[in-house]
């Protein structure tokens, strides 16, 4: 009777940890597009090309950068949208 009820409650256990493993890894997948969805609405994608390419300018007037020429370089390796609108924006040049 005993053995039968032990049983039972290691197949129980079983069953449990493969539904527990199952859940982790739904919540892995859905806070990693919880993350992607962020990235999408963040409010600096939504910020107009001529705003952002002025900000650049702004941000990259000596003294603040010495080398101007490698500044625009810079902005072009943080995402596309920042590489369009630097590469679109000849004062950065």
């Amino acid at each position: 009777a005993y053995d039968s009820q032990i049983g039972l409650l290691k197949l129980k256990i079983r069953e449990l940890e493969a539904e527990m493993k199952s859940t982790e890894e739904s919540r892995s997948q859905n806070r990693s597009q919880l993350r992607h969805l962020k990235a999408i609405l963040s409010p600096m994608r939504r910020v107009p090309p001529e705003v952002l390419a002025k900000i650049f300018y702004f941000c990259l007037k000596p003294p603040i950068v010495p080398q101007i020429s490698a500044a625009p370089l810079l902005l072009c390796r943080i995402c596309k949208k920042w590489r369009d609108v630097a590469l679109k924006s000849p004062e950065l040049w």
